[in-house]
């Protein structure tokens, strides 16, 4: 036998064969070159051929069988390299490779020779799997790192991608996904700590990191026009987070576990513009910023609400409204000084105060029917002016002149229709009155203040007089009347002690309507709103300004209740107080406290320094320790004729000169607060009771803490501590 090239190939040939048929047949065949193949038929439609080299090492094999199944093999005896293919007899097929070193790549195809999946192994110990959906076109498969980690993916070759990490216990630690729209993500699993990353791909990204409870901690967002944001999520189920827009303004928000929500604002350059809060009881509010300009509205849970304007200049105006956004009060405030309030009942009747910066005030009614007063004080509280008016077109006032006359005057009815009066009141004690009554009857009144007084009537249209009246009166009442009637008859009347007297100047009118008074005449003009109201309506002053008769505006001009909280803060500071009950809080520093007369309370927490107190009358001051200050740490110690109260290290109150005299012991009372304590009640209330728990007051707004200190037991008694919200409104927080 010879080879292609002409050389002799050397063949043995073995037959097996059983009761004269053949089982198989073995060739062995050996080239000049010393290549050897091994061929075996059954006979049977399976055959194999198997090459070695001159050394006897397996090259190459190839195979058939009778399903039709056939395959083939290459082998590299040198680098134990080896590949090669298998075909199934549904004409499926599988190829493979080794690199021998420990790398193997094997692939499977359908019966079209399409790829359908794939399996590898490198040396490293890296291994994984591939499945390929020739219809779809889609590739799913895995792959194992050498430490037992993996990957899962997924790519339908049409741009949407996505696998999943887990570490080496098959627990998640991450994954990744792309979508044919061009948005793409990430996900990051470490200890139990999930972030995921996500782009939609046309400018918009999120990321969510969630805790390893599974809570979603905080987020972090943006999109294709500049805008981003972020958010904050706590276990108790309170929140918070800010949004920048692309131009420059910003949001911020923070939602307690309760559902309190408070939401602010800001412009492109950074100052706040808006504020916004919701809280758990449905009332809510928002503040509005304009440079100087602030305004507000809060809605509380029954509806009613409270709203106010400041332009930044001194001009301030509150308002309350009812539940259907009907106003019941307003008070105002204007940059001259000018103040006052103004209150509105359900039937529309009106009680106002206007206080103008010279101390006059004014104080004016009015209802639905028309009725009106108006009477004007001076800063004495001496009346100067009064009007009034009534549905039915009647009016009339009192003037005070400057040199102290009094004029009153008056009419009923249209143009006086139904009668009029004038009065005038002399300060040397001159009266003068004149009345018309509807008919034109006229009565006029001339008394000279020292004992004389004389009457006249005329009859219809002030025409022809009816009767004339002389009385004569004596400083005990005594005296002499005679009358003259309209036919010249005279009568002559003597009366006792006490019977006459002159005509005394009429009671200053109250804040009690004209025409609610039984045989009052009214006394006072135009009825109408003061010209010097504000045009957007009168408002409430501080205090309790609601009309009492018994009001001095003394009170207001000038100075709030709020003036008698002392706060040094931070440094050396001398505080000295004036008549009110009074807080003085030192703050941090050796400050020097005196006190005046009044019940003041002194309020002192750890690390507010050695402070001195003077020496002051009346023994009815406290001492207010909180924050910090235990029991155990207080020590009372004298230093010459000082009495020291040790809080702690170097830290003291030392009140001058307690040993010198019984009237300089002006303490009586020491309350401590301490931390952890259950309290419902403290001298000074909660402005003493914030101080001693946080260290400041700015848990308390202006208006509330001044009726704190209005409230008569301020500094003398202990007062109710309130909720939270009730120290809180739209005026402006203490610091």
């Amino acid at each position: 036998m010879r080879e292609a090239d002409g050389s002799v190939m050397d063949a043995v040939e073995h037959v097996s064969a059983l009761d004269g048929k053949v089982l198989d047949v073995t060739s062995t065949f050996r080239t000049k070159s010393g290549l050897d193949f091994v061929s075996k038929d059954d006979k049977q439609g399976n055959t194999s051929i198997v090459h070695v080299d001159r050394d006897g090492a397996k090259t190459a094999d190839e195979w058939t069988k009778a399903d039709g199944s056939f395959g083939e093999n290459s082998y590299d005896p040198a680098s134990g390299k080896r590949s090669g293919t298998t075909t199934k007899a549904d004409q499926t097929s599988i190829t493979y490779t080794k690199d021998g070193i420990g790398g193997m790549l094997v692939k499977s195809f359908d019966k079209d020779r399409q790829l359908i999946g794939d399996s590898w192994t490198r040396p490293d110990g890296t291994h994984g799997s591939n499945s390929y959906d020739p219809v779809a076109g889609a590739i799913t498969g895995v792959k194992f790192a050498a430490d037992g980690s993996s990957e899962r993916f997924t790519d339908d070759l049409h741009g949407n991608k996505q696998s999943a990490t887990f570490d080496a216990n098959n627990k998640p630690t991450g994954g990744k996904w792309e979508k044919a729209d061009g948005s793409f993500g990430s996900e990051k699993i470490v200890n139990g700590v999930k972030t995921i990353d996500f782009n939609d791909g046309d400018g918009g990204t999120k990321s969510q990191t969630y805790g390893a409870d599974g809570r979603l901690v905080s987020d972090t967002w943006g999109t294709k026009d500049g805008a981003r944001g972020t958010n904050g999520y706590n276990a108790d189920g309170s929140s918070f987070g800010s949004v920048k827009m692309p131009d420059g303004t910003s949001r911020t928000y923070v939602r307690a576990a309760d559902g309190t929500q408070n939401v602010e604002l800001f412009n492109s350059w950074g100052p706040k513009t808006t504020h916004l809060w919701n809280n758990p009881d449905g009332s809510h509010g928002v503040e509005k910023f304009d440079g100087m300009k602030t305004s507000g509205v809060f809605i509380r849970a029954d509806k009613t609400s409270q709203s106010f304007t400041d332009d930044g200049k001194g001009n301030v105006v509150f308002r309350e409204a009812d539940a259907n956004d009907k106003t019941t009060s307003v008070s105002w405030w204007q940059s001259d000084g000018t103040h006052g309030s103004e209150k509105i009942g359900p039937d529309l009747a009106r009680t106002g105060l206007i206080v103008s910066p010279n101390g006059h005030y004014t104080r004016y009614t009015s209802d639905e029917n028309g009725n009106a007063t108006t009477n004007k004080y001076d800063a004495k509280g001496e009346l100067i002016a009064s009007s009034w008016k009534d549905g039915n077109g009647g009016g009339g006032g009192r003037v005070t002149t400057p040199e102290g006359v009094i004029v009153v005057y008056g009419q009923y009815g249209p143009n006086g229709r139904d009668g009029k009066y004038e009065e005038i009141y002399q300060r040397n004690g001159v009266v003068r009155k004149e009345v018309t009554d509807k008919e034109g009857r006229v009565r006029q009144v001339l008394d000279d203040g020292m004992g004389t007084r004389i009457e006249t009537t005329y009859g219809p249209g002030g025409i022809g007089i009816t009767s004339n009246t002389t009385t004569k009166y004596k400083p005990d009442g005594s005296g002499t009347v005679t009358t003259t009637d309209k036919d010249l008859n005279t009568t002559e009347k003597h009366v006792g002690p006490g019977s006459l007297k002159p005509i005394k100047v009429p009671v200053e009118p109250g804040d009690t309507p004209a025409w609610a008074i039984p045989g009052h005449v009214p006394s006072e003009g135009t009825g109408e709103i003061p010209d010097n109201a504000p045009p957007d309506g009168p408002r409430i002053p501080e205090g309790d300004l609601d009309g009492d008769s018994d009001y001095n505006p003394n009170d207001y001009i000038g100075k709030r209740r709020i003036d008698d909280i002392f706060d040094g803060g931070a440094g050396i500071d001398t505080l000295t107080g004036g008549s009110g009950n009074e807080l003085f809080i030192g703050g941090t520093g050796n400050d020097s406290i005196v006190t005046s007369t009044g019940a003041d309370i002194i309020a002192f927490n750890r690390g507010d320094g050695q402070d001195t107190v003077a020496a002051s009358i009346g023994k009815d001051n406290t001492v207010s320790l909180g924050k910090g200050v235990t029991y155990a740490d207080l020590l009372f110690k004298k230093a010459g004729n000082d009495l020291v109260l040790v809080t702690g290290a170097s830290e003291q109150l030392t009140f001058k000169d307690c040993y010198l005299s019984a009237n300089k012991r002006s303490v009586a009372n020491l309350q401590v607060v301490i931390e952890g304590g259950s309290d419902t009640a403290a001298i000074g209330g909660d402005l003493a009771y914030q101080y001693a728990r946080n260290g400041n007051l700015s848990a308390l707004s202006l208006a509330p803490a001044d009726a704190l200190l209005a409230a008569a037991p301020f500094g003398a008694a202990v007062q109710n501590l309130q909720a939270g919200s009730a120290l809180q409104d739209l005026s402006p927080r203490l610091a």
